[in-house]
C-alpha cells in the first residue's frame, strides 16, 4: 500500500461527511483514535451524523458529552486520528482540537469539537480498491436516529 501525504481532506471524504444523504450511509462508521495521559489508545467509533467536514481543512465532531474521547478532546491543541474508508481508500486524518462546547440533541448531552486537519495520510494501491471498513447495523428504528443525526449535524453546523 501506498502512503500520500496531503494537507487537506479529499473530496470523496468531504462529500461523505458533507452531512448529506445520511440514509445511504446509515451503516458506515468512522474510528475516532486518542491516547490518555499514559499513553494507551483508545478507540471510538462515530457515524456519519456525528462527524462533519466543513471543507478540506476544517471538522467538527458530536461525541457524547460524558465519555471519555470528549474528555480527551475537550481541551484545545488536543489531537486524534480519524480514519475513513472512501474512494478505494483508507484515509487517516491528524485533527487538532481548536475549541469545544457542549449542546443538547434529543434529550442527550453532546460535546461539540471543531478540529482542524494537520496532516492526512492516504492508504491505497494500484492493485486492489478498498471496498469497506468498520460498518454496523441499526438495531433500532431508523427513523429517530437519522432524525438525531440531522439535529447534530444542524448543532454542529452552527456551533
Amino acid at each position: 500500500m501506498t502512503k500520500i501525504l496531503v494537507a487537506s481532506t479529499r473530496l470523496a471524504v468531504q462529500r461523505l461527511l458533507g452531512g448529506d444523504e445520511l440514509a445511504r450511509h446509515l451503516d458506515h462508521a468512522i474510528e475516532l483514535i486518542t491516547t490518555d495521559p499514559d499513553g494507551r489508545a483508545h478507540v471510538a467509533m462515530l457515524s456519519v451524523g456525528e462527524a462533519l467536514v466543513l471543507g478540506p481543512t476544517q471538522w467538527r465532531l458530536g461525541l457524547h458529552g460524558s465519555s471519555s474521547t470528549a474528555a480527551r478532546l475537550a481541551e484545545p491543541g488536543a489531537e486524534a486520528l480519524c480514519t475513513v474508508v472512501a474512494d478505494g481508500a483508507l484515509h487517516g486524518h491528524r485533527l487538532v482540537v481548536g475549541r469545544s462546547w457542549e449542546f443538547a440533541v434529543a434529550g442527550q448531552r453532546l460535546r461539540g469539537i471543531a478540529a482542524t486537519v494537520r496532516e492526512v495520510s492516504i492508504d491505497e494501491a494500484d492493485y486492489a480498491t478498498l471496498t469497506g471498513g468498520p460498518t454496523f447495523e441499526l438495531t433500532v428504528p431508523t427513523g429517530p436516529v437519522l432524525q438525531r443525526w440531522a439535529d447534530t449535524l444542524s448543532a454542529l453546523r452552527l456551533g
